[in-house]
Protein backbone atom coordinates (compact mmCIF):
# COMPACT_ATOMS: atom_id res chain seq x y z
CA UNK A 1 0.00 0.00 0.00
CA UNK A 2 1.78 3.08 -0.99
CA UNK A 3 0.71 6.76 -0.57
CA UNK A 4 0.25 8.37 -3.37
CA UNK A 5 2.90 11.90 -4.01
CA UNK A 6 -0.24 14.52 -3.90
CA UNK A 7 -1.17 13.02 -1.03
CA UNK A 8 2.51 13.16 0.85
CA UNK A 9 2.74 16.73 -0.48
CA UNK A 10 -0.65 17.34 1.55
CA UNK A 11 0.63 15.43 4.60
CA UNK A 12 4.00 17.39 4.84
CA UNK A 13 2.06 20.68 4.31
CA UNK A 14 0.02 20.02 6.63
CA UNK A 15 3.17 18.94 9.21
CA UNK A 16 4.70 21.90 8.53
CA UNK A 17 1.88 23.97 9.01
CA UNK A 18 1.31 22.08 12.62
CA UNK A 19 5.18 22.74 13.43
CA UNK A 20 5.01 26.22 12.79
CA UNK A 21 2.05 26.81 14.84
CA UNK A 22 3.52 25.23 17.61
CA UNK A 23 6.82 27.09 17.54
CA UNK A 24 4.93 30.37 16.91
CA UNK A 25 3.35 29.58 20.54
CA UNK A 26 6.23 29.20 21.85
CA UNK A 27 7.35 25.61 21.95
CA UNK A 28 10.20 24.25 21.79
CA UNK A 29 11.94 21.05 19.65
CA UNK A 30 14.08 19.08 22.51
CA UNK A 31 16.46 16.60 21.32
CA UNK A 32 18.46 14.16 22.94
CA UNK A 33 21.38 11.76 22.27
CA UNK A 34 20.56 8.34 21.23
CA UNK A 35 19.75 5.86 23.75
CA UNK A 36 19.11 8.21 26.32
CA UNK A 37 16.33 8.30 28.51
CA UNK A 38 14.96 11.82 29.78
CA UNK A 39 13.58 10.19 32.80
CA UNK A 40 14.65 11.47 36.12
CA UNK A 41 16.06 8.45 38.27
CA UNK A 42 13.81 8.08 41.31
CA UNK A 43 10.50 10.03 40.20
CA UNK A 44 7.68 8.18 39.91
CA UNK A 45 6.58 7.29 36.03
CA UNK A 46 4.29 5.54 34.69
CA UNK A 47 3.71 5.02 30.77
CA UNK A 48 0.03 5.44 31.11
CA UNK A 49 -0.43 8.08 33.42
CA UNK A 50 -0.99 8.67 37.08
CA UNK A 51 -2.02 5.24 38.22
CA UNK A 52 -5.53 4.71 39.06
CA UNK A 53 -7.24 3.43 42.32
CA UNK A 54 -8.39 0.20 42.64
CA UNK A 55 -12.00 -0.79 43.36
CA UNK A 56 -12.45 -0.14 47.24
CA UNK A 57 -12.57 -2.75 49.56
CA UNK A 58 -15.75 -4.30 50.96
CA UNK A 59 -17.00 -3.30 54.18
CA UNK A 60 -19.35 -5.99 54.85
CA UNK A 61 -18.08 -9.62 55.38
CA UNK A 62 -18.96 -12.00 52.17
CA UNK A 63 -21.64 -14.04 52.70
CA UNK A 64 -21.41 -17.39 52.91
CA UNK A 65 -23.80 -20.24 51.89
CA UNK A 66 -25.36 -22.96 53.86
CA UNK A 67 -25.08 -26.40 51.93
CA UNK A 68 -27.94 -27.63 54.33
CA UNK A 69 -30.66 -26.84 52.13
Amino acid sequence: MSVSNSMKAQQDSDIDAAMAEFLAKGGKIQYCAPNASGRVEGASYSAWGAPRKGRPAATDPTPTIDDDL
